[in-house]
């Protein structure tokens, strides 16, 4: 009789460990599929939202180093309580700049985090 026991016993703990190991396998597979996905989230964003990525006007041709001192002042002045304003100058021209900052609020979970883009030529929000 003990043979037949063990015969079971081994049976039952292959079929867990096959069980165990197709449902942990799935959620690796996910994750793995959504790390794959995070990866290109500004390229995605960027295609979704093309009309705030790029814009038309070209730099001059002094070479100039584009303002956004108008850009700044709006900012400041639509959001008074921002801070942490974090400013991402682009690398070629046709690109736009980015302002990333935190809007706070009267309880944490009010603050709030904004982007908005900035046509380094016209020193203009775009949106």
């Amino acid at each position: 009789m003990k043979p037949n026991n063990k015969n079971k016993d081994h049976k039952l703990l292959w079929r867990i460990h096959h069980w165990a190991g197709l449902y942990t396998g799935i959620i690796i597979g996910i994750l793995c599929f959504t790390g794959a996905i995070a990866v290109f989230i500004p390229e995605i964003d960027s295609m979704i939202q093309r009309n705030y990525y790029s814009v038309s006007s070209e730099p001059s041709a002094s070479g100039d180093l584009p303002k956004i001192n108008n850009a700044i002042a709006e900012t400041k002045k639509q959001y008074p309580k921002m801070s942490g304003l974090l400013i991402d100058m682009p690398q070629k021209p046709g690109e736009v700049a980015t302002f990333s900052f935190l809007v706070k609020g009267k309880k944490k979970s009010d603050n709030k985090f904004h982007f908005l883009f900035i046509d380094p030529v016209k020193d203009k929000i775009l949106g």
